[in-house]
């Protein structure tokens, strides 16, 4: 129990201390301390994450059982991946998801990703937020003035 409450302080003093900018430490989530990628890596595949998901541009070992449709991280997203967004999926999947995968995530009432909130340290999640934002490739456009 003890860890969840660390968890939880660190969680709601980061989102306390936001700075205002729009990138991936937007003040729309929280910021992380700046994670390492090849350790965030390493976490993804100790937690067996590639068992259900796939990482865009990213060679992983095949496991056993491999999904017939599984969930691809990474990639081209018009969306803005923060901390935030990432921390959030996941520890608490269920709120947070993809588009196109809320009825993969769960099959009926039984949560398919498995709770990660008392399994994950503040750095492990630094450091699978830091592999997966490089992961990803943000086109968010932005409108242009038609001029006539």
């Amino acid at each position: 129990m003890r860890f969840s409450y660390e968890l939880l302080a660190t969680t709601l003093l980061l989102g306390v201390t936001l700075a205002c900018n729009t990138g991936p430490h937007s003040s729309a989530g929280f910021r992380l301390p700046n994670g390492d990628a090849g350790r965030g890596k390493n976490v993804f595949l100790a937690l067996e994450c590639h068992r259900c998901h796939q990482v865009a541009g990213v060679v992983l070992p095949r496991t056993e059982s491999q999904p017939v449709s599984p969930v691809v991280l990474g990639g081209a997203t018009t969306r803005r991946i923060t901390d935030g967004y990432l921390v959030t999926s996941i520890v608490y999947p269920q709120y947070v998801t993809a588009p196109g995968t809320r009825e993969r995530i769960s099959a009926g009432a039984v949560p398919m990703m498995p709770d990660y909130a008392e399994r994950v340290s503040a750095r492990d999640l630094a450091d699978l937020a830091a592999f997966l934002h490089g992961q990803y490739i943000e086109t968010i456009s932005t409108p242009t003035p038609a001029y006539y």
